[in-house]
């Protein structure tokens, strides 16, 4: 038998990280009394679908078992590279986005029933997004620190989910129920 790589162990973490955040959110939503559907293989818009009283819902998760939720912001916002190809320019969400879609943001616990769940919409998910990418555009000077200039990933900490306007679906799941309503 061969020895899995690190690099096959990692990408295997994520994958598994992943489809714990997808089914804890389909859950809750099971809980709600909501009929869940997970797509199969790789779904580009939403991981989950939900069905209940002619009330369909979309959910897109994104989840992480550290302290950070890696995303790529050009599949949320408007971002070009200036002139000088060193700084970026944040124009805001992308308009094709669908703003009825739902994010939720898993963060793993280390024990089961420690996970933490955020949510809202994409609008407001897009919107955070592009305000904090600009808030941190603009401490270094319009420029992302680094070698690579033009890349268009960020880590996006827990405590920005944290703020109005997401919300813990189990802190306040009549907040949750609200939303996807």
């Amino acid at each position: 038998m061969k020895p899995v790589s690190s690099a096959s162990r990692s990408a295997t973490n994520r994958y598994q990280t992943g489809q714990i955040g997808e089914l804890l959110v389909a859950a809750e939503l099971a809980r709600m009394g909501y009929a869940v559907a997970l797509p199969t293989g790789n779904a580009v818009d939403f991981d989950i679908l939900a069905y209940k009283n002619d009330h369909k819902l979309a959910v897109q998760v994104k989840s992480s078992a550290g302290k950070f939720i890696q995303l790529n912001l050009s599949k949320f916002l408007d971002i070009e590279m200036g002139i000088d190809g060193r700084s970026q320019i944040v124009h805001g969400p992308r308009s094709n986005l669908d703003k009825d879609l739902l994010v939720a943001a898993v963060f793993l616990g280390k024990a089961s029933g420690s996970d933490r769940i955020y949510c809202a919409k994409m609008n407001e998910f897009s919107c955070l997004l592009s305000e904090y990418h600009k808030e941190y555009l603009n401490k270094h000077g319009g420029e992302r620190p680094g070698n690579n200039k033009a890349s268009m990933h960020a880590a996006c900490k827990e405590s920005y989910f944290k703020d109005a306007p997401f919300f813990r679906i189990e802190d306040t799941p009549t907040k949750f129920r609200k939303a996807i309503t």
